[in-house]
């Protein structure tokens, strides 16, 4: 499969009217290796880029360099684990879309927005392929509820008014997350600080 072709069965997949349509055209997806490395970097919740990508760069009409290239790992990579980021990150972008095909420029706008506009979800993956992907799951709150409590004393937390995120730090870097997953780049300037803040709270522990 190249991109032309996955390009053109993941339209498939978003046309597709119902959930096993659906199901079909991403195990088509899935059973090849350029499906798998779309679908993986798009929708691994724990995999971000630290960048923003909001209109994709016009193609032009020459170009050396297609989507299984290595080099398009090689820049996802850099981004995910932020060893590219800011100014560096946006001209390596730059050059790459200006390298890449029209098909596979367009699956990588995709793979940065973390959502191929198909209709798949995390669950739909797991459905197809279990374990392909790191789920993501957070705790979530019930209401207050009589039979629920059988002694005292009972830990509770009120509900606020906000904005609710969940972060995640790993291997010294973090980001901030929806309950479904979804990266919120707004809130990553954010992120040092309380990794400082949480390095802080851990040593004081100690």
């Amino acid at each position: 499969m190249n991109a032309t072709e996955a390009r053109s069965l993941i339209s498939e997949i978003a046309n597709s009217p119902g959930r096993l349509e659906k199901q079909k055209g991403l195990e088509r997806l899935l059973a090849d290796d350029l499906g798998r490395f779309i679908v993986k970097w798009t929708y691994d919740s724990f995999v971000t880029f630290g960048v923003t990508v909001k209109k994709r760069p016009t193609p032009v009409p020459e170009h050396n360099c297609v989507l299984s290239d290595g080099v398009v790992e090689r820049v996802l990579t850099q981004l995910s684990t932020r060893e590219l980021s800011g100014n560096a990150a946006k001209g390596e972008l730059d050059m790459l879309f200006k390298a890449l095909d029209e098909d596979s420029a367009e699956i990588l706008f995709l793979i940065l927005n973390k959502d191929l506009k198909a209709g798949i979800a995390e669950s739909t993956i797991e459905s197809v392929l279990p374990g392909f992907l790191q789920l993501f799951g957070v705790m979530r709150a019930h209401p207050y509820e009589d039979k629920r409590v059988t002694k005292f004393p009972v830990p509770v937390e009120p509900k606020l008014d906000g904005m609710r995120v969940t972060f995640i730090a790993k291997e010294g870097k973090g980001a901030f997350f929806t309950r479904s997953g979804k990266a919120i780049p707004a809130l990553q300037d954010l992120a040092a600080p309380l990794l400082e803040a949480a390095r802080h709270v851990r040593q004081q522990a100690r």
